[in-house]
């Protein structure tokens, strides 16, 4: 994989992470791309292929990075399953303790 194309989808990737536990929008859409996205920048990880300007290249990865994108992808595909089973997000009253009225 290329290495402009790898940072482009984990750009993507993060984007969308970020909009599923901050903003917490369109969780189950954004949260199965984002999982995608992170399977995929998991098993490329060790397969990134620079170019140079002189014509060479060089294939480089990161084996620690490609258990953090998995974790990563594990994380984003578990908050879809638990916004899809009614449990995320919390409701603030369970969250601080108050029982709810």
């Amino acid at each position: 994989m290329f290495w402009q194309l790898y940072l482009a989808m984990m750009a993507l990737a993060s984007a969308c992470t970020l909009i599923v536990f901050v903003v917490r929008k369109s969780v189950i859409p954004l949260g199965m791309a984002s999982a995608g996205l992170w399977s995929v920048l998991a098993l490329q990880a060790r397969n990134i292929e620079v170019y140079h300007q002189d014509g060479s290249s060089t294939m480089v990865g990161s084996e620690p990075w490609q258990y953090i994108s998995l974790g990563l992808a594990l994380l984003t595909l578990g908050t879809v399953l638990l916004y899809w089973w009614g449990v995320f997000p919390p409701e603030d009253k369970q969250v601080v303790g108050q029982e709810a009225r």
